[in-house]
């Protein structure tokens, strides 16, 4: 083989695996040098003195959610709330109604955190005075629509007084269980 086609064939191989080289590198940095995609931890959207309200399977309100201050965060689908209110409504009965200093709504609305001082009331009716519930760190599930904390509680009505740690109310039925350390005082008139 002479030189001419002997330097040829060499220049023709070096050629095809610099450009070997040169794509195979383009791979590799496409894939690994860029590192994963930076997630925002800024809300996409935000709203002040909103109202909302959801919808049950018939078509009535399910609960209604107010707050000062919303944002919405996207990396976790998370919404953020200042001094939210909720109120939860029950069939044919008065509804819970829930103040705090922050709240936190997840999967896709079915948990509402309460967080910071949280009251609860229940209105009064013909059968029963009004309850007041003062904690901290309360957790509603919106389709169970049940509600506790591990929390301190001070549960007060008129001549009653109660304090326990921890409870879950099931606020379809109105019925509340207190978990450890109950103390009581009534009003005797």
């Amino acid at each position: 083989m002479s030189n001419r086609l002997r330097y040829l064939l060499i220049l023709t191989i070096v050629v095809v695996v610099a450009s070997l080289s040169s794509w195979l590198l383009r791979s590799v940095e496409e894939r690994f040098v860029k590192g994963p995609e930076v997630v925002s931890r800024s809300p996409d959207y935000f709203m002040e003195n909103f109202t909302a309200t959801a919808l049950n399977t018939e078509g009535e309100a399910d609960y209604t959610l107010q707050a000062s201050y919303l944002a919405h965060y996207p990396h976790n689908d998370s919404v953020l709330m200042r001094k939210p209110f909720m109120a939860v409504f029950r069939d044919d009965l008065t509804p819970w109604s829930m103040r705090a200093d922050e709240g936190l709504v997840t999967e896709h609305g079915r948990f509402v955190e309460l967080g910071g001082a949280v009251t609860l009331q229940r209105g009064k009716t013909a059968r029963h005075p009004l309850l007041t519930l003062n904690t901290r760190d309360l957790r509603i599930d919106t389709r169970l629509k049940t509600a506790e904390t591990e929390a301190e509680v001070e549960i007060t009505q008129p001549g009653t007084r109660i304090r326990a740690r921890g409870m879950r109310i099931d606020i379809a039925s109105g019925s509340l269980e207190l978990l450890a350390n109950a103390e009581a005082r009534y009003d005797v008139r």
